[in-house]
């Protein structure tokens, strides 16, 4: 093994405030009258209702129109749709909107302290980047990759091909680390790569990325 290859959102990271409060408030700065608890039930049938007419193949392109339709269902009674969408992804893209665990710091270490690289392919687009330099703490983890570069979203093969290809490595030699065990865990593995579940509520490989040392 040579890499640890981490997810993003859910695995390192998290949207602080959540995505529900910054799209009402955003939502108000332009006239919603919505409700928060209005905002998170129309957000959730977005998320599950909002497809993506090239399946998993996607791009930068696809990507920004992707959030675009999510955030015109969910707000639908705006003044200016534009410029509600442009502050949210705006915001999104800021390293202080997305909080790192706690436990983070301790499984970069943990890494490093075996002599090998830590990476992050996430299911994110080209913000992702900017998000990871503003937190000091994964200076380390380095190449960013992104589905928007990739060209391929997971849970396709061709996502972990992809970051295959960019690490210079074959599958064996890269430990997936995430928390969706059908988005992450199973088709890395299906992809010849070892994969760990991090789950901080209990039923997963791991508790907390603290106990990585443990599995490298």
């Amino acid at each position: 093994m040579e890499w640890v290859v981490f997810d993003a959102v859910g695995t390192l990271m998290y949207p602080c405030p959540g995505v529900p409060l910054a799209y009402h408030e955003i939502g108000r700065r332009y006239g919603s009258r919505l409700s928060e608890k209005v905002v998170r039930e129309r957000l959730s049938v977005a998320f599950g209702s909002v497809r993506r007419p090239r399946g998993d193949r996607t791009s930068a392109d696809d990507e920004q129109a992707w959030w675009r339709r999510v955030v015109a269902a969910t707000l639908t009674d705006v003044s200016d749709p534009a410029a509600t969408f442009d502050s949210l992804w705006a915001n999104f893209a800021a390293a202080q909107s997305w909080c790192l665990y706690g436990d983070v710091a301790a499984g970069v270490s943990a890494v490093a302290d075996r002599g090998l690289r830590a990476a992050i392919a996430s299911n994110f687009d080209a913000r992702l980047g900017g998000i990871i330099g503003g937190h000091t703490e994964l200076d380390a983890v380095r190449p960013v990759l992104h589905a928007a570069g990739l060209g391929w979203r997971k849970p396709a093969r061709q996502f972990f091909d992809a970051v295959c290809r960019e690490l210079g490595c074959t599958p064996d030699a890269v430990l997936y680390v995430g928390d969706d065990p059908h988005g992450d865990v199973v088709p890395a593995r299906a992809a010849g790569m070892r994969a760990l579940l991090v789950a901080r509520d209990g039923g997963g490989d791991l508790r907390s990325l603290a106990e990585l040392a443990s599995h490298l």
